[in-house]
């Protein structure tokens, strides 16, 4: 059987995923390489999250729309966690590179002075 790799662009469905085939095409008139992409669903028992690398082939009809299943994973997207920067005392996002300070109590109300109301 014909064997395909791709990238998981979509694991939000239950048992599935949409990966994305690429593959590269000369041009005929202008003998130019163009990159074709193909998005297919596929079948995932191994738990594939998205920016995985996975091999995939065809099978039998499993829905109206899964004609392919994932075979092997070949490469890992790392998942991003939150990473604390003790130094800073912010929490510092893997994902954005965003640095989050964390929240700080409300300024308690004025009491007298000016610019308070009376009672």
């Amino acid at each position: 059987m014909k064997e395909a790799r791709g990238m998981v662009i979509s694991a939000k469905m239950m048992k599935a995923v949409v990966v994305r085939i690429e593959r590269l095409v000369q041009d005929p008139i202008y003998k130019k390489y163009v990159t074709k992409r193909t998005k297919v669903k596929a079948r995932d028992e191994m738990g594939c999250h998205e920016g995985d690398v996975v091999a995939i082939m065809p099978t039998r009809p499993l829905s109206k729309d899964i004609r392919w299943r994932v075979i092997r994973v070949l490469g890992r997207k790392a998942l991003p966690e939150a990473e604390i920067d003790t130094a800073a005392g912010k929490q510092v996002r893997a994902d954005a590179g965003v640095a989050v300070t964390p929240a700080t109590p409300a300024r308690p109300p004025a009491t007298g002075g000016e610019g308070g109301q009376a009672s």
